[in-house]
C-alpha cells in the first residue's frame, strides 16, 4: 500500500474504520486505529510474514506482538512514523514525514521554556556572585571569538525527560497546555539542587546580562586582545587557511617568524588566558621548543603583545599597529 492511500483512506479519513488489513510482496498487515482525542489518535500494527509456513492460509502468527506504528492529528494532518519497519513496509512516504518524536519534543520544550520566561518576566533579577566572574569571562570570550552558541542546559534537561503526557498535550495541541507546564516545570526542584528551575531560570538571565555586557566592552574596544583575536580569527575562517605565519618579537629584541594552525588563535586553544598563544598547534616539536625558547617563556605560550603580524600566503591577515 502507498503511503497517500493509508494517509487519506484510513488516517485522515472522517467515518473511516479503525482497523485495516492489506497485504504486500511479503506482508499481511493488520492496523488498528485508537482515537486519544477528537482529533488525535494513534495506531498499532501486526504484521506476518507471507514466506512462514504457518501463516499462508489466514495471514496471522501467534508469535507477534503489536508495535506502534503511528500517531495522527486529523485536524492539523501532522502524522509521525516512529516505526522503522512499517515505514518500509509503505511505498512512497514523503521525506518530510517525521521518523520519531525529536521535533515533537524539541517543540514542547521550546515552548514550555518561551512560557516560562515570560511568567517569569516580572521576578527581580538576582545579583550575581563575583565568584562567577571568571566564568562570565571565558563564555564572553568564547561566543565572541569563536561565535560560540549560548548552552542551553534547560532546554537539553527538558527535552530528556519529556513526560509523555506532555508531549502529547503538544501534539493535541491542548488548550492552555504550555501554561500548565511551565508552572510545573517552575515550581519544581532542579537536579541535585536546592533551587527551583525558577531561581535557576532568573539565576542564568543575571549570567547572560553579565555575558553580553564583556561582549559590548569587547566590541567597543578594538586593542583590546579579545577585538584582536575576533579579527584574526574572522580573517582566518573567510581565508579557510589551516596554517598562518607569525611574525614575532623575541625577548632579545630580535624578530622571527614561525608557523602555526589557524585554530591556536581560538579562545578555546588559548589555555589559561587569551592574552597569550599557545604554541602547542606548532610541529615539529623542535619548531615549538625554539620558539618558546625564543620568546622566554617554557610553558609553550607566546604573550599575545608579542606578535607583530599574522599572514596566509604572503597575504597581511592582521598586524600590529
Amino acid at each position: 500500500m502507498d503511503f497517500e492511500t493509508l494517509k487519506n483512506d484510513f488516517l485522515l479519513a472522517d467515518g473511516a474504520s479503525a482497523k485495516i488489513r492489506f497485504a504486500t510482496k511479503n506482508w499481511v498487515i493488520w492496523a488498528t486505529l485508537f482515537t486519544l482525542t477528537e482529533d488525535v489518535a494513534v495506531v498499532y500494527y501486526v504484521d506476518a510474514s507471507k514466506n512462514r509456513d504457518d501463516v499462508q492460509k489466514y495471514g496471522f502468527s501467534f508469535e507477534e506482538k503489536a508495535d506502534l506504528a503511528a500517531f495522527v492529528n486529523r485536524k492539523t494532518g501532522r502524522i509521525i512514523l516512529p516505526n522503522y519497519h512499517f515505514r518500509n513496509i509503505l511505498d512512497g512516504v514523503p521525506e518530510e514525514v517525521e521518523t520519531d518524536f525529536t521535533t515533537l519534543t524539541r517543540e514542547a520544550a521550546r515552548k514550555i521554556l518561551e512560557t516560562a520566561e515570560k511568567m517569569v518576566e516580572a521576578d527581580p533579577i538576582p545579583p550575581l556572585s563575583l565568584s562567577y566572574a571568571n566564568s562570565v569571562e571565558r563564555e564572553a570570550q568564547y561566543r565572541y571569538i569563536d561565535g560560540g552558541r549560548r548552552k542551553e542546559a534547560q532546554f537539553d534537561e527538558l527535552c530528556s525527560e519529556m513526560p509523555a503526557d506532555i508531549l502529547l498535550d503538544c501534539f493535541c495541541e491542548a488548550p492552555g497546555w504550555e501554561e500548565k507546564a511551565a508552572a510545573e516545570w517552575l515550581a519544581a526542584p532542579v537536579r541535585y539542587s536546592e533551587r527551583t528551575n525558577r531561581d535557576d531560570m532568573l539565576w542564568k538571565k543575571s549570567y547572560e546580562i553579565a555575558v553580553n555586557s564583556r561582549i559590548k566592552s569587547y566590541e567597543m574596544d578594538e586593542n583590546c586582545v579579545e577585538h584582536i583575536r575576533k579579527d584574526v580569527m574572522d580573517a582566518i575562517r573567510k581565508m579557510n587557511a589551516k596554517n598562518v605565519s607569525v611574525e614575532f618579537l623575541c625577548a632579545d629584541g630580535s624578530v622571527s617568524n614561525t608557523k602555526i594552525e589557524g585554530r591556536a588563535f581560538s579562545s578555546y586553544d588559548s589555555g589559561a588566558s587569551v592574552s597569550m598563544l599557545s604554541l602547542w598547534r606548532i610541529s615539529p616539536e623542535s619548531e615549538r621548543r625554539w620558539v618558546a625558547q625564543a620568546v622566554g617563556n617554557e610553558h609553550s605560550d607566546m604573550p599575545f603583545s608579542s606578535i607583530l603580524r599574522i599572514s596566509y600566503k604572503g597575504k597581511t591577515l592582521w598586524k600590529k599597529k
